[in-house]
């Protein structure tokens, strides 16, 4: 009877233990996914700011610029296409649109008005980051409603930011050039 007492007991700190290995695992996992994101965003900062020492001065160059950061963007949320806008707040007009689709998909059924982005109001159809560009205008990202997890979104805000640091930029020389 001792013996098989001991064996339950064996038993029972061994199950403990593997549990206890199994949660400081996932603990670990998660540190590792999350430093990996990290490591994603602070590669796709230092791509902007290398973008920034030549900042777009063309429309047509800011237009690529775009195109780059929603590619970008489709190489981190699995999403048919990625759409970055610039909205003017006032009149809610769009002064800067691009999309990029994945693969041979140019299918686009967009039903979100530029009035509910700078609203703010939230779309079942589709997630949206919004940058405050504070002359008047507000840069949008938008991409259809997936599973977008918690890293994928702060690198989504991370690309928004940027692009609405390279518009500034954009709109800073482009103003500069008028006066």
């Amino acid at each position: 009877i001792m013996i098989f007492g001991l064996v339950l007991l064996g038993s029972y700190i061994y199950s403990k233990y593997e549990a206890y290995i199994f949660e400081k695992q996932e603990s670990y996992n998660d540190i590792v996914r999350h430093i990996g994101a990290l490591n994603l965003q602070i590669g796709q900062i230092k791509s902007v700011l290398d973008a920034t020492k030549n900042h777009p001065t063309s429309s047509k160059e800011m237009k690529n610029t775009l195109g780059v950061l929603c590619g970008t963007i489709l190489g981190i949320v699995n999403v048919d296409w990625a759409m970055i806008r610039v909205i003017e707040k006032e009149n809610f007009r769009t002064n800067f649109e691009r999309i990029v689709f994945r693969g041979n998909k140019k299918e686009l059924t967009l039903s979100i008005s530029n009035k509910e982005i700078v609203s703010g109001i939230k779309n079942k159809e589709f997630y949206f980051g919004v940058y405050d560009c504070r002359n008047g205008k507000i840069l949008a990202c938008i991409v259809p409603e997936k599973e977008i997890d918690s890293n994928q979104e702060l690198i989504i805000k991370t690309v928004v930011n940027n692009a609405g640091m390279i518009y500034l930029l954009y709109s800073n020389a482009k103003d500069e050039k008028k006066a």
